[in-house]
């Protein structure tokens, strides 16, 4: 069968269908300086002398049945050609294949393997050595700048060969390698945060070179897992079994997850000790304890440590010491007490080192920022018993008001706002039953303190007479009144009025608001005619006035009159 020469590539004959075809070069030499083949045409010169060799040792066929037509008659070996462009018509080259095989092997000249070190060698002159061109052979494989890749065009099977030289940027679309600019290092491109990263998990199937192995001195891979269970990976990278041997000896049986415990005191022996892992108590874990737990020592200490704050203010602790618990603060060191705000004591008391503040205001302590009501009577216990009041809102050193135990007297005396300066006292109550005020004392809401006497406004209507007119200037009377509870003290002095004509009764009206209680009279000096005689200062029930008569009883004298009259009445 003749060798098959189709476009510009060259398929060998017997070959199975769908064989590569080698395409034939374009724009190369056949030959270089020296006389060889280059190694553009290199491979083609290849398959033709296999195409060659193979049509020697197995011939062509002959009596078919195709639908090729050939011609009347060709000379022996010569190589067959396309007759036209319909593929049915062939016809002798006038070549034969023993013709072509001598001008492919005179333009082949023989390569000494170890001057050549460049140029296309043939296959058949190297023996198997692709392991020397990899990662740890003796001649690894690098592309450089001057490298060249050869494949052909786009398309299967077509196009001419295409050649990139990796001086320049590669870039790969669909299965067409291209390149622009200057070469560029995009190994970063496939690691971890690169652009185009390689999952290890999508990568083919490793073999077993150990090559990139983890060693003692750098990262690497797991070594091919030895397939027993009972090993382990010891740090030389190599699976190992375990000594065993112990000489400890263990139970019948255990509880999962249950602590091991000495069976005696032998050290050989291990027993369940029946403790879940789950119920042991960690410091670096909350913990919740379901049953009582007893801190058992010399003064036994709970202590609590607030890391956040400052440098020996971080610690509080709950003491049982001296038969007291104390809650007290301490240092970090825990050499110095700062503060005890707590003390319990075994008979139920309990001391506040500073200041008590209470929040709510339904239980049994008072409050100072609230109103207390208390339901029980309070005692004041010291040397001198003192409670103050202390007016906030009252000038300066005008506030403060005392009640105080002293000298078996109850005093109120008023002080400045430090209490270091009496300025007053109001009232002293001794246990006689005596009471001292320090001055006036006012009653039943009068203006007037009790005792004072006060002077009646003149009022000419203030005095009249049962008949006639009773006329008495503002100048010559004298009226004043005093008031103790329920008692009026009256003085009335008239030392010159007139009587337009000669009464029986001169009427003096009562300071205004006084009624008497009681009917009550009493004897007075009058001057009537000229002469003193006596008269009677007499009032009714609820009266309103006093009434003066004389002694015997007779009518006054017209003219000049004088009246001096001086009275106790119960009033209302």
């Amino acid at each position: 069968m003749p060798l098959r020469l189709r476009d510009k590539f060259v398929v060998a004959p017997n070959a199975a269908p769908g064989a590569t075809p080698v395409y034939l070069p374009q724009n190369a030499a056949l030959v270089d300086q020296r006389g060889f083949v280059t190694r553009e045409w290199w491979p083609w010169f290849q398959k033709v002398v296999d195409a060659v060799v193979d049509l020697m040792q197995n011939g062509g066929g002959g009596g078919g049945t195709g639908d090729v037509t050939g011609p009347a008659s060709a000379e022996n070996t010569a190589i067959a050609l396309f007759d036209g462009t319909t593929g049915k018509i062939i016809k002798d080259s006038g070549t034969t294949i023993p013709e072509l095989t001598t001008q492919i092997q005179n333009s082949i000249l023989p390569i000494d393997l170890n001057t050549e070190t460049s140029g296309m060698l043939p296959a058949a002159k190297l023996g198997p050595h692709a392991s020397t061109h990899q990662p740890g052979g003796s001649d690894v494989l690098q592309l450089s700048a001057e490298s060249r890749l050869f494949g052909r065009g786009a398309g299967a099977l077509a196009g001419p060969v295409q050649e990139v030289t990796l001086g320049s940027n590669l870039s790969m679309s669909g299965t067409v390698l291209s390149s622009t600019g200057a070469a560029a290092v995009h190994a970063p491109t496939h690691q971890s945060g690169g652009s185009d990263p390689l999952k290890l998990d999508t990568l083919a199937a490793p073999t077993d070179i150990t090559t990139l192995n983890a060693s003692a001195s750098a990262h690497g891979l797991l070594p091919k897992l030895s397939g027993s269970a009972a090993q382990f990976l010891n740090g030389n990278g190599a699976w190992s079994t375990p000594g065993g041997g112990g000489d400890v000896t263990g139970p019948a049986g255990a509880t999962a997850d249950n602590l091991a415990s000495y069976n005696g005191t032998t050290g050989k022996i291990i027993k369940d000790s029946g403790v879940p892992t789950a119920q042991v108590a960690r410091k670096d874990q909350a913990n919740t304890f379901t049953q009582t737990q007893k801190i058992e020592n010399t003064d036994p200490k709970l202590i609590l440590s607030d890391t956040e704050n400052p440098t020996d203010a971080k610690k509080f602790r709950l003491v049982n010491f001296n038969q007291a618990l104390l809650l007290d603060c301490v240092n970090d060191a825990e050499t110095t007490q700062l503060a005890v705000p707590l003390t319990l004591a075994r008979d139920g008391s309990a001391t506040i080192g500073n200041n008590l503040t209470v929040n709510g205001t339904g239980g049994n302590v008072a409050l100072r920022n609230a109103p207390n009501t208390f339901t029980e009577i309070q005692t004041f216990n010291r040397t001198i018993p003192e409670l103050r009041m202390f007016e906030a809102g009252a000038p300066a050193d005008a506030r403060m008001f005392r009640a105080y135990g002293y000298g078996q007297q109850f005093v109120f005396d008023v002080t400045d706002d430090l209490a270091n300066t009496v300025q007053a006292t109001p009232l002293i109550l001794n246990r006689g039953g005596d009471i001292v005020a320090g001055r006036n004392i006012s009653e039943k809401g009068r203006t007037t303190p009790m005792g004072h006497w006060m002077a009646v406004p003149y009022n000419a209507a203030n005095f009249t007479a049962d008949s006639g007119t009773w006329t008495v200037p503002s100048g010559n009377v004298t009226y004043t009144y005093a008031l103790i509870g329920k008692t009026l003290l009256l003085s009335l002095y008239i030392n010159s009025s007139t009587l337009s004509v000669t009464p029986s009764f001169l009427y003096v009206a009562f300071p205004t608001g006084i009624i008497g209680q009681n009917a009550q009279n009493s004897t007075c000096p009058i001057v009537t005619g000229g002469t003193w005689t006596v008269g009677n200062a007499t009032l009714g029930a609820s009266a309103t006035n006093i009434a003066v008569h004389r002694i015997p009883f007779q009518t006054f004298a017209t003219g000049n009159v004088q009246v001096m009259v001086n009275l106790t009445i119960q009033i209302q």
